[in-house]
Formats: C-alpha cells, structure tokens, sequence
C-alpha cells in the first residue's frame, strides 16, 4: 500500500514492483504539479523491499537531487529491514546528506553500486564477480563467465545508449536456498523505445519495442554495439528456468517460467529499469544459454586476466588487501570461499596467501581460512596448492596451530599420546 500526504509519501507494507509505478506517479505529482522542493519518503511501515522497485526510487531521487529537490527518507521501524536499507546502500542513494554510503560486503547482498564512467562500471563489475566468488560455493567457470558476460553488457548499455545525467546503479543479490543469482540495473536516461525509435524502428509502439529489445541481433545502431546484450542476458533468464522483468518508457516486459508478455503501462518509467533472475542449480546451464547466430559463445572472464597472467602459474592474493579484519572467523570466511572456488576453476595453478603487513591474526580467523582450507581440500591438495608467506613468527605459529587442530580432528589415530 502506498498513500501521500502533503508532501509525504508514506510506503505501508512491503514495496514491490507492483508498488512502483505508483511511487513514480506520486513523485511527478509532488515535484511536477505541486511544486514542492522537498519530498520525504516514509518506509517506517514497510515490512519487506526488493532492490528493483528500490533501485529506482533510487535512480529517482538521485536525478531530483540534481534538479535541486531534496528527497528525505524514514527508515522502516522493523530493524531487519532499517538494516537493509543500510546495507544495500538504498539509504545513502536516497538520502546522501543523513546516510553514509554502505561498505557492507555479505552473503545475500551486495551495496548498490552507482557508475558513471567506464572506469566505475568496471569496478563495479569485478566487486560483483569477486562477491559470487566469496558467497558461492557451486558455480562453475563456464557459468561465472556467463554471469560476468551479462554483468559487463547490461551495465555497459547504460553508458553507451542511455544518456543518464546520474549515470546508472547496479546491484546483485543472492538467493542461496534457489541457487538464484539477482541482477538489477537501472537508470534514468533514454528509454529503451526512445532508443530504438532513432533508428530504423521509427514507429515502433513502447510493449512491441521491449519485445523487440530482447531479440537477437536489435539495436538503433549497429557502431554502436551488435544488440545481444539484452538479448543475452534474456536467454541466461529463460534457458535457466530464471526471470527478467523489464521497465522502459510507457511499457513492462515479464519473463516467467519461460513466458514473455509485454503490455502497456500509464505511467511512464523515466530511463529503465532490468532485474535479471539467473538460475545456477544445474551445472554449466548458463555457459550453454550464451549462443548468436545459432554458435555457441564462450565468453572470457576476469579470472583469465586477473589470476593467470603469471607465468609460473601462480595466483597471488595479498591477505591484507582482500579482507577488512583480520580478528574474526566471518571476516575470512569469503577469502577462504574466494580461494576454494580459485583452485577449483583455476586448477593447474597455485595460490600465493601473502600475509606481510599484518601484525596479528586471530586464532578464529586462521582456523577460518588456513584450517578449513586444509580440511576442504584435504592434505596433499592443501600442500600442492596453497603457499603461505610473509607471515610474521606469531601468525605462522597461530597459522601451523590451526592446521595441526584440524589434522588431530581428520586423523586422530596419528595424533594419539604415546
């Protein structure tokens, strides 16, 4: 339910995408025919938001903030929820001058990430990659490419056709119990039918081009791009048994279980907004989704450049630079998945854990992330694959201590008392 009052807008239950074009209609009222210069969004009754309506309430208050019109935001009074809104960095988009922008790194989400150039976008891609790599255990190489593939297209399309004065924001969430990666892209720019209109398709109508966005090989011009990046990202949706919702100029398109409909919509969505459903529960599904012109594609990913430029073969992560704490089990927990799924995908390499620059560790965070590894690889992949250096004679002690706890627990018979 959402009602306004003044120059409230008060969002009572939870926010959908139901939900969200009748929060775009009752923003143009406030700030286009009442003329009010300040907003103040009011969740304090919302009890559940997802981050493709609130990614656009996002993208909306940054461009008011840009015309002058400050928007104001009352967090929900469910603490989950209020934390939420920290987290994913909603807050802070919304409302920069009383949030601070989110630094949170956890499994489910990751802090909605704004870009404007290309050098963001990128950034933002490989912190995107590196989250799946920290969060997701069961992923194949072929499938993370896939997802890295959609990733790099659907946010490049903002920066090459969109024309957004506050560039665009991008988010991903994980849905670990449906083996579901959610990608959620917005911005406020050129519709994806304004778009198409400067090209050949002049009369289009705004269903029939989101309909024809999501077709191989479409795009208003063809210097600018081949037109797969939707298209793309739609047959990762459908090819995996996933989702795709669609918002654009006065249109919607759905994806569900392998069903598209487009329909027209009375309040027009200013820019556009993609949440893309990929489903990870079969194995290489995604790296099979990915075909043009009838020929498989196998894209490449970061992992190729980032990890195995080397010519020895050697993976090299300094440990101070890849976690925030170095005093916690939950702090090594993602650099420890991270360095799993590395030897898992980049199997004929070895991986360099360099700890110089840390003056202590604690016992929790080596179990954490040296003695696990030990389990989880077990002891002849562990001593081929893992090399650990630079740590200082407390660290290694603390280092060798966990590894010798997990040995006695894998083989208690070497480790009985004489």
């Amino acid at each position: 339910m959402l009602r306004s009052q003044g120059n409230r807008i008060f969002v009572e239950q939870s926010f959908e995408q139901d939900a969200l074009l009748r929060m775009l209609a009752a923003l143009h009222s406030l700030t286009e025919k009442k003329l009010y210069e300040e907003i103040h969004l009011d969740f304090s009754a919302c009890d559940a938001a997802f981050a493709g309506p609130m990614l656009a309430v996002c993208s909306q208050a940054l461009w008011l903030h840009q015309k002058g019109i400050l928007t104001h935001l009352t967090l929900p009074n469910a603490p989950k929820i209020a934390r939420l809104f920290h987290n994913t960095n909603w807050a802070h988009l919304m409302n920069p001058e009383h949030f601070a922008a989110s630094d949170y790194r956890g499994h489910d989400h990751v802090a909605a990430i704004r870009f404007t150039k290309a050098r963001d976008q990128q950034e933002a891609v490989t912190r995107l990659v590196d989250t799946i790599l920290e969060t997701t255990t069961d992923l194949e190489r072929g499938d993370l490419a896939a997802v890295e593939w959609a990733l790099n297209e659907i946010t490049d399309n903002v920066l090459t056709h969109a024309e957004s004065s506050i560039g665009g924001i991008v988010q991903l969430s994980r849905l670990g119990r449906k083996k579901l990666l959610e990608i959620a892209v917005v911005d406020h720019g050129l519709s994806i039918p304004q778009t198409l209109r400067s090209g050949p398709q002049k009369h289009l109508e705004d269903q029939d081009a989101l309909l024809s966005s999501v077709q191989e090989g479409v795009t208003r011009d063809a210097t600018l791009g081949q037109g797969n990046g939707l298209f793309g990202t739609y047959e990762l949706a459908r090819f995996s048994g996933g989702f795709l919702n669609l918002y654009s100029g006065h249109a919607s398109l759905r994806l569900d279980h392998s069903i598209v409909s487009a329909q027209p919509e009375a309040v027009p969505f200013p820019g556009t907004l993609l949440v893309a459903g990929l489903c990870y529960s079969d194995s290489t599904t995604l790296a099979k989704a990915l075909r043009f012109q009838g020929r498989p594609h196998e894209p490449s990913d970061s992992l190729e450049l980032r990890y195995e430029l080397n010519d020895e073969n050697i993976i090299y992560l300094r440990v101070v630079d890849e976690v925030d704490s170095f005093r916690s089990r939950p702090a090594a927990e993602p650099l420890r998945t991270r360095v799993e799924n590395l030897r898992r995908m980049v199997s004929h390499n070895r991986i360099v854990l360099d700890f110089e620059g840390i003056s202590l560790i604690s016992s929790s965070f080596a179990d954490e992330l040296i003695g696990k590894l030990f389990v989880r690889l077990g002891p002849t992949d562990f001593m081929d694959a893992i090399v650990i250096q630079g740590a200082s004679p407390v660290n290694r002690n603390l280092i060798d201590r966990a590894i010798l706890q997990r040995s006695a627990a894998l083989f208690p018979a070497n480790h009985k008392p004489s």
